[in-house]
């Protein structure tokens, strides 16, 4: 921790005493700046993981109520249900997976865009 403290210390330093205190100022400046806007226009990604974690538990659950209730699900034939019931759970977990996956990619490309 205090290595890099000491390097943006000793930089800032050089730094001004080559440009003045401007240099320091407008760096600092732009890096608050700059977290500001990214907090505004970045996607809520712990709302989007959240969700996602959620929906993998319920498929899973899906998957282990099918294993836990296997004989009873042959007996009354309920294998149809089942087989809905799994299926419907992976398209929904699936989608939200699509969902977070685009907005992580779409906004991690969009900040690195090079500004010319």
């Amino acid at each position: 921790m205090t290595k890099p403290a000491l390097d943006i210390v000793l930089f800032s330093r050089k730094l001004s005493d080559v440009v003045g205190w401007e240099g320091p100022f407008f760096v600092v400046f732009w890096y608050f700046i700059s977290g500001w806007v990214l907090r505004f226009i970045s996607p809520p990604f712990g709302k989007l993981t959240a969700i996602e974690q959620r929906l993998e538990g319920e498929y899973r659950t899906c998957h282990s109520d099918l294993v836990n209730h296997a004989e009873e699900i042959a007996f009354y034939k309920g294998q149809d249900w089942e087989k809905t019931r799994i299926n419907t759970s992976f398209d929904v977990f699936h989608n939200q997976k699509t969902h977070s996956f685009n907005y992580f990619y779409f906004f991690r490309n969009s900040i690195n865009i090079p500004l010319l």
